[in-house]
């Protein structure tokens, strides 16, 4: 995940991940950032989506 991440960054993509190692506080931050169109890529793994439950995205 972290190569294709770089990558994208390296693009000039803008891009937020998620991980099994960030805290609860952290993941709610980066929904509310995700949901909130601040940033247009999510990447996670699937440890960090697990009970994730998102809507809609456009």
């Amino acid at each position: 995940m972290q190569e294709v991440t770089d990558k994208l960054i390296y693009y000039k993509f803008y891009v937020l991940v998620m991980s099994g190692y960030l805290d609860q506080r952290k993941c709610d931050q980066a929904l509310i950032i995700f949901s909130n169109k601040s940033m247009p890529i999510l990447m996670a793994t699937d440890v960090a989506v697990r009970d994730l439950d998102i809507d809609s995205l456009d």
